[in-house]
């Protein structure tokens, strides 16, 4: 269920905040406090039409409105978040048992999710990702052990940014369990093995101001840009099952794209969601069509987030995820 919108708060600078208060207190002939100021920003579209223009008035003003230094760089600082990104690796035993797409490795014991749509029908959930805790830059934020995995419908028409999800924590998993296939819910794709590594990004859209948008997404775009990375692989020779021989080595492209742990498409909070109690758990940049295969006639290329309560994802209760397409 969505939570009420008023917890959505807007922030601005210092000057754009004391701004939009002496415009607002003299609109509604009573003093605005700086609180009121972001709770009525994050409901503008319950106002009533003159508060309505009168806000985006001041809005508009208050983001143009300079800032020193000292200030921005308090408002980079606020705006840093710290995640994991997921890098597509050929290397199968580095990223051990971690991996987007193919097929997962659930245990049977465990049922195979579905979720009922609010029009009454029961659809079987697409497996999306698998990963393997035990390889997971430690933060504190996921189980130390065991595996998570990933399941979404990606078979329903795009008419709400919320889809049906499931994320499952199987605390212990044998090695040798096997790959487990559902005919209701087929692969897509070959895995994708991912490997793991720390990263920071910036939250562009923490504060409404144009100083402060411009130095945060200069900082996050040498880390959202899209690149092409070369590995070497080894190429063996084999006979009879057996290795005899290193052949060589070839160079493999491995094009890369933002998956993400923590981070969201906005590296940050879900300021721009109803859901404002909410943070980022694993997002797949649906951009990467040629490895995941991912139905862009209903993602449309928009990020897929998994997104979960932080109480939640404390307490490690994925049963309470949803996820979420942000255009």
């Amino acid at each position: 269920m969505m939570a009420d919108a008023s917890q959505r708060k807007i922030r601005f600078s210092v000057a754009g905040t004391a701004h939009m208060q002496a415009v607002l207190s003299e609109h509604f002939a009573r003093p605005v406090e700086p609180a009121e100021v972001g709770i009525l920003a994050g409901k503008m579209g319950q106002l009533d039409p003159t508060t309505r223009g009168v806000l985006k008035s001041a809005w508009a003003e208050a983001t143009v409105m300079p800032v020193d230094q000292v200030e921005l760089g308090r408002m980079l600082e606020e705006a840093r978040c710290e995640g994991v990104l997921l890098r597509k690796t050929t290397d199968r035993f580095r990223a051990g048992r971690s991996w987007l797409m193919g097929a997962p490795t659930l245990p049977l014991e465990i049922d195979w999710p579905s979720a009922t749509l609010p029009g009454g029908a029961t659809v079987t959930l697409d497996f999306v990702a698998q990963l393997d805790l035990g390889h997971v830059p430690s933060s504190g934020k996921l189980p130390a052990e065991g595996l998570l995995f990933f399941f979404v419908d990606l078979t329903s028409p795009l008419d709400d940014m919320y889809r049906a999800a499931r994320v499952i924590h199987a605390a212990s998993v044998p090695e040798t369990c096997p790959i487990r296939v559902n005919e209701s819910a087929p692969a897509r794709s070959e895995a994708v093995s991912i490997r793991f590594q720390p990263m920071a990004g910036y939250n562009s859209g923490l504060f409404r101001n144009q100083a402060f948008e411009k130095a945060a997404m200069g900082l996050t775009a040498p880390i959202s840009a899209r690149f092409r990375e070369t590995r070497d692989e080894v190429v063996y020779e084999h006979s009879g099952g057996l290795v005899s021989r290193v052949l060589g080595r070839k160079k493999v492209d491995i094009r890369q794209y933002l998956h993400t742990l923590f981070l969201g498409p906005d590296f940050g909070r879900w300021q721009d969601f109803d859901d404002a109690d909410r943070v980022p758990l694993l997002t797949l940049d649906t951009e990467d069509r040629d490895d995941l295969n991912l139905p862009d006639h209903i993602l449309h290329g928009w990020p897929l987030t998994f997104a979960i309560q932080e109480r939640a994802l404390s307490a490690h209760d994925f049963d309470v995820v949803t996820a979420l397409l942000r255009e």
